[in-house]
């Protein structure tokens, strides 16, 4: 019992923290083309890094984006591409934020209104 629970704890210490999700108005915008511009979820991470349009339960966007903070004033951004893959393999760069909701570079925007 003792190694089940040591085990566990052990696991525990190597995973994430929980994403909270909320439902919110995203923008997916990369090309000057926008790609998402509707309500969808929103999930949030303890570090304030974000994805729009995944884990909606069956009502997941088309297209979905990931926005991670680096720790340093910016963030690293990558979305599922222009042919909406099943994951977020196509890199957006490094982005700063703009506003309250969106983080950009010359490229992409990428934004989530709660």
């Amino acid at each position: 019992m003792r190694a089940i629970l040591a085990a566990m704890l052990s696991l525990a210490a190597v995973l994430p923290a929980a994403a909270k999700s909320v439902r919110g108005r995203c923008l997916i915008e990369v090309g000057g083309k926008r790609y998402l511009d509707e309500p969808c979820n929103i999930d949030l991470g303890p570090d304030g890094s974000f994805s729009v349009g995944t884990g909606d339960g069956g009502r997941a966007s088309r297209y979905f984006a990931y926005v991670s903070l680096d720790g340093d004033g910016t963030a690293t951004g990558s979305w599922n591409g222009i042919h909406a893959a099943s994951h977020a393999h196509d890199s957006l760069g490094t982005l700063t934020r703009q506003g309250g909701a969106c983080w950009a570079n010359a490229r992409a925007r990428i934004c989530a209104w709660r």
